[in-house]
């Protein structure tokens, strides 16, 4: 079994790109939204977010799969199961074109049916077999 894991310090997260090809294989398509800039180019969180036709890799993108921003249509990929045979493959296959600005995305194999987590320390992961623990 695949699952994967953030191999630095950071966090989990998609590139713009790796976003995209995500949600392309799930038959969906990316509506960049980024928050409004002021007259000196300075964030305002005040104003509406915009749409935006790419963002790059802009720290405050957020990603719909609808254009109307309608209930339900945001995209978190925290959301994906780490798992997923489309996020397998798009890590696969984008390699470092993967990665969000603070991740270095690595698929690890670990023996089929095992009951498993992922444990992290300032965003860097490891799989872990599940166990109980009391406290």
């Amino acid at each position: 079994m695949k699952v994967v894991i953030n191999a630095c310090y950071g966090g989990f997260g998609l590139s713009v790109a790796g976003t995209e090809a995500y949600l392309a294989r799930k038959g969906k398509a990316a509506y960049w939204f980024t928050t409004a800039r002021d007259a000196d180019g300075r964030l305002d969180f005040k104003a509406p977010s915009v749409p935006v036709e790419h963002p790059g890799e802009e720290w405050f993108a957020q990603v719909y799969t609808s254009p109307e921003r309608t209930t339900g249509t945001f995209f978190d990929d925290d959301d994906i199961p780490r798992d997923d045979p489309d996020l397998i493959a798009v890590v696969e296959e984008l390699g470092v074109e993967a990665n969000s600005r603070y991740a270095s995305l690595k698929v690890v194999e670990i023996p089929d049916g095992t009951r498993w987590v992922i444990d992290e320390y300032d965003g860097y992961e490891h799989v872990a077999e599940e166990h109980q623990v009391w406290s």
